[in-house]
């Protein structure tokens, strides 16, 4: 998910965060076992479907930035 705030180096972050998030996928879908035991995706389990730059809102603690308890629990959930 994008970060809440804007900033100069907005976009740039996000860019960087998107190219790494890619990479643990990609790397963990061709990787051997002793490579990764497995992967959470945490975007993926928290962000909304029809907005995918935010927390779903059974998620979010309310700042549309961090997640709340359930949000805590939904990434174990989904492993």
């Amino acid at each position: 998910m994008r970060e809440r705030s804007g900033g100069p180096h907005a976009e740039k972050r996000n860019a960087v965060r998107t190219e790494v998030n890619s990479w643990i996928r990609d790397h963990s879908a061709s990787a051997s076992s002793t490579d990764f035991a497995g992967i959470i995706g945490f975007d993926t389990a928290l962000r909304d479907p029809n907005k995918e730059a935010r927390l779903t809102s059974g998620c979010d603690s309310g700042d549309h930035l961090n997640s709340n308890d359930a949000g805590m629990t939904a990434p174990g959930r989904s492993a």
